[in-house]
């Protein structure tokens, strides 16, 4: 009996042993995984940044373009229902490259998810339209890949002027008529 008393007791302190160092694993790998999201965030963070200073100061640019081309057209007395749409427009592109250079990225991101709760129903719209439009990319472009590895095409050759052609024929067709 002292025996099996003793074998017991050696699987539960190997049982005991092997949890500890499981929960040991478990608790450095969550450090670890913690570490890296902070990390990740860190250059998330960083990249919004950068690209919304970045498309902050294009905006910019593009709204000064607008108002010089908004005089040139002005200038040589262009129509002016257009210069009337494209002051307020550079106005608008302004006003939001300004608020992307000065923006940091967490209030970026929480301006965004604001709008998205207060109108979700335009983030579905916009969702939509960019599923649309990349739906219509990918067909284009398998379209352009489905040709390109037909090979170089061959078309019929066409009749001459004044003769009638056949349809649905190819250029390696036989004549239906001989000429003996």
């Amino acid at each position: 009996m002292s025996q099996s008393m003793t074998s017991e007791t050696r699987s539960d302190g190997l049982v005991d042993e092997a949890s500890t160092k499981v929960h040991e694993a478990a608790s450095l790998a969550q450090e670890k995984a913690q570490e890296l999201k902070e990390r990740g965030s860190g250059r998330l963070q960083s990249e919004i940044d950068g690209r919304s200073n970045e498309l902050g100061g294009q905006l910019k640019a593009m709204a000064g373009a607008m108002r010089s081309g908004k005089s040139q057209l002005q200038a040589q007395g262009g129509s002016s229902s257009a210069t009337k749409l494209m002051e307020p427009a550079a106005e608008h592109m302004e006003r939001l490259g300004g608020y992307l250079e000065q923006t940091s990225g967490d209030q970026l991101m929480a301006d965004v998810e604001d709008f998205a709760r207060r109108r979700p129903w335009m983030v579905a719209a916009a969702g939509m339209l960019a599923g649309v439009a990349a739906a219509r990319f990918v067909k284009a472009s398998s379209d352009r890949r489905a040709m390109g590895s037909m090979g170089p095409r061959s078309y019929p050759a066409r009749p001459a002027a004044g003769t009638v052609g056949s349809i649905g024929t190819t250029s390696s067709a036989q004549p239906a008529y001989s000429a003996r």
